[in-house]
């Protein structure tokens, strides 16, 4: 299984800016191993080897058609069912892969279809404070290009997921979230908790 992850914040590890690594204008796009999936609302344990662990709320597209080449326009018939995400980023790890795939380190939600309006809400809290509100319209196009790019260079398959990060200069009060034992994560779809966890 793969699990592919779009970077929107301006930073990456090492506070180097993100178009030292990709095209302007783009997020980066990077692969976690499926070890670093937390899932069944199990807590996540704050590692004690990293200074300090970052927290982006997002979106996760589950794929449920084998495809290669895939045009944009088409994109959307790959997926069908999301979940909330929260990935954690060891900041200042000696490289991305250190800093995004260690063992638990993106926490996902249970998958829900996705009803053909897109006008369901998706919504971020942190003990009990709502920090993201957005429409999912907002994420599905950034999905569906992520998807036909990626699908160029690797075969996409039933079960990879599709983590699309939320800006960092989106979330409400905060510049960038930083994980802390003790805070209690959520997400909703609509007003339904997909994803409800807390920091060990």
């Amino acid at each position: 299984m793969k699990i592919i992850c779009a970077d929107n914040s301006n930073t990456l590890y090492n506070n180097e800016p993100a178009d030292t690594f990709i095209k302007e204008g783009e997020p980066l796009v990077y692969f976690r191993p499926d070890s670093s999936i937390l899932k069944n609302g199990k807590p996540f344990f704050l590692p004690d080897y990293f200074e300090r662990i970052t927290v982006t709320p997002g979106l996760v597209f589950m794929i449920e058609r084998l495809g290669k080449g895939i045009p944009e326009k088409f994109a959307g018939r790959y997926w069908s069912r999301i979940t909330v995400g929260t990935a954690f980023t060891a900041i200042g790890a000696e490289n991305i892969s250190i800093a995004t795939g260690f063992d638990q380190s993106l926490s996902i939600g249970n998958f829900t279809e996705l009803e053909e309006s897109c006008t369901t809400d998706f919504s971020f809290s942190i003990n009990g404070e709502e920090v993201c509100k957005k429409c999912i319209g907002n994420y599905i196009g950034q999905a569906n290009r992520i998807i036909a790019r990626i699908s160029n260079y690797c075969t996409l398959k039933t079960g990879d997921l599709v983590f699309i990060g939320t800006p960092t200069n989106q979330l409400s009060g905060h510049e960038c979230l930083t994980a802390e034992i003790g805070m209690r994560l959520s997400g909703n779809l609509d007003r339904n908790t997909v994803m409800d966890f807390y920091i060990r």
